[in-house]
């Protein structure tokens, strides 16, 4: 119950707002779940193209059903891309709190927390989301790179590497994946030795 009040205090501090509970675009009449998801799945067909057009869609699956969390999510997403952390926060809180059983919206709020430099944040938001999947590459991947970021490697963090460096499906984290795993190895060659010779 603590980690959450002081969860929530650090979004409202981050953001500049409270949370108040309320979806981006809330109507008032019935949800319409349905309508909500495919004007989600309209709008990832065209996100990568036209991320303008993709958003007034996603506002409106919100508005269609303001409970519709992978919209809410994909949102999120959009605002942390454009930068309007204040956004991305409602949305990605709200997405959270609409697929409490699914990592992604907590990677994204990890994501969100990262790039605010709050990386104990962060790190505790990757925590949830492997929690929920303990294989969810994302989660993995930020994870590791916020230990060696914030220099706090542990016994996990070379596994963690090497699923990296083989499963990872962007070139760029495998390539993480692969230095960093040698680059660790040799820390811990190196420290060995140093034992060795005292």
């Amino acid at each position: 119950m603590r980690t959450m009040m002081i969860r929530n205090a650090t979004l409202c501090l981050l953001t500049g707002f409270l949370l108040l509970g309320c979806a981006p675009g809330r109507s008032m009449g019935t949800p319409d779940p349905q309508l909500a998801l495919r004007l989600k799945d309209e709008a990832t067909k065209i996100q990568a193209e036209s991320p303008e057009e993709a958003k007034k869609l996603l506002l409106q699956a919100v508005e269609a059903d303001p409970y519709c969390g992978p919209a809410l999510n994909n949102l999120g997403v959009l605002y942390l891309r454009e930068g309007n952390r204040e956004r991305a926060a409602n949305a990605l809180e709200q997405a959270r709190l609409n697929m409490s059983q699914d990592p992604r919206p907590y990677v994204n709020l990890a994501l969100l927390f990262a790039k605010a430099h709050q990386y104990e944040e962060a790190t505790s938001y990757c925590g949830e989301a492997l929690e929920l999947r303990r294989d969810y590459m994302p989660a993995i991947q930020l994870k590791t790179w916020l230990q060696i970021r914030m220099e706090e490697t542990d016994e996990s963090t070379l596994a963690d590497l090497e699923r990296i460096a083989i499963h990872a499906t962007d070139p760029d984290w495998r390539r993480f994946g692969e230095e960093y795993a040698m680059k660790l190895r040799g820390e811990q060659a190196a420290d060995e030795a140093g034992e060795i010779g005292n």
